[in-house]
């Protein structure tokens, strides 16, 4: 699942750079965490910079190592790395997420598991790149 989520979320960012690189054909050879660099370089916004990169580090955790888990630890080092609005974006997210459900009680995003707060960190990050990517596209006509 951590390498799933890191591919998506890295796909969204390579297509950020092909749209603001003019040639995007060299950029091959960049590391994960160089092309988040670039990237804020380039007009991403500076708040997802931290996430990007823990979200990297965790990747990373488990390419490398067998015995690697989503442990508490790590969940917090991800969640702390968001800008405070978007830490706050993602309860009232995962609030009206239970809402639209018709769930009245349940657990708050802090009460649930490693494994459910990094799909919804993750996710985040993937929709804040979807939209930064739209965003461009339509500002470039390419929509």
């Amino acid at each position: 699942m951590v390498l799933r989520a890191h591919i998506h979320v890295e796909a969204s960012l390579n297509d950020l750079l092909d749209l603001v690189i003019p040639i995007p054909e060299h950029l091959p050879s960049l590391r994960y965490r160089q092309r988040v660099e670039l990237a804020c370089a380039m007009g991403l916004k500076p708040q997802y910079r931290s996430a990007l990169i823990a979200l990297g580090e965790i990747r990373n955790a488990f390419a490398h190592k067998l015995d690697s888990q989503l442990s508490e630890d790590r969940i917090t080092k991800l969640y702390q790395a968001f800008a405070p609005e978007d830490r706050e974006l993602l309860q009232t997210s995962y609030e009206a997420s239970k809402s639209r459900m018709l769930v009245e009680k349940g657990p708050s995003f802090s009460d649930l598991g490693p494994r459910d707060r990094f799909v919804i960190m993750a996710l985040v990050l993937k929709s804040a790149l979807v939209t930064a990517v739209f965003t461009l596209r339509k500002k470039y006509g390419d929509a």
